[in-house]
């Protein structure tokens, strides 16, 4: 079954698909199929003229192309939801893992589009109740220019509240967190955390990070602007 699923194809023939697995096994398999069975739309503003929704299926491919601006210049793609960067490519193929509106930047034929690093994540987080407990699905994705090197991305959680963007980081002293690390992303360097065995009345928050060196071999991190937090009903 991992095996037909991991491709995210958009036909699955599934003839007993439970029969050689436990009860745990069978109903995380089920909520799989259930996940990728999902609809969501994709709300592109390319500059072109009026916005264009079109509905893709969890986990689809989809693929924009920024139009044009008389006397400018494109310059990145964000979320027009909470206005970070998804791309400074103008032609951008991602994964489609919930509802999201993306518009096309752009800037002055005279200005300089300066690719700088960046770490973000959705607002959306994805539930799903298996065995009497959560499993919480957070999306990150971020970008580097071809001068810095990856170290290290993941996400770092916490159960603790009184959140701001100077306490919620790694090894904080006045907050709990642990730090998810990730190995697994995409073309697009999109990819999913997954959190695990969460009770029911739960608060957890999660906020993106990115370690890597500089042009000049330095090492940084940086955060994603914004985090999340969901408690489980």
């Amino acid at each position: 079954a991992a095996r037909a699923l991991i491709t995210s194809p958009k036909i699955i023939f599934a003839d007993e698909p439970t029969g050689a697995l436990d009860s745990k096994s069978s109903s995380e398999l089920l909520n799989c199929l259930k996940e990728m069975n999902e609809k969501f739309t994709v709300t592109v503003d390319n500059g072109d003229g009026e916005a264009v929704v079109n509905e893709y299926s969890n986990r689809e491919k989809a693929t924009v192309t920024a139009g044009s601006v008389e006397g400018k210049k494109f310059s990145h793609w964000i979320n027009a939801e909470n206005e970070a960067i998804v791309s400074y490519d103008k032609t951008y193929t991602f994964i489609v893992l919930n509802n999201i509106s993306l518009k096309a930047v752009f800037v002055e034929n005279t200005e300089t589009v300066e690719k700088e690093p960046f770490v973000t994540m959705d607002n959306n987080v994805t539930t799903q109740l298996i065995s009497g407990k959560y499993r919480l699905s957070f999306n990150g994705q971020f970008y580097l220019p071809k001068d810095c090197t990856l170290k290290e991305y993941g996400m770092v959680l916490t159960p603790d509240t009184n959140l701001t963007n100077d306490n919620f980081v790694i090894n904080s002293s006045s907050i709990r967190t642990q730090k998810l690390i990730m190995t697994v992303k995409n073309n697009a360097n999109q990819y999913v955390i997954n959190v695990n065995g969460v009770k029911p009345g739960v608060t957890r928050s999660g906020r993106m990070y990115v370690i890597y060196e500089d042009s000049n071999k330095e090492e940084q991190i940086m955060y994603s602007d914004t985090y999340v937090t969901i408690t489980t009903d």
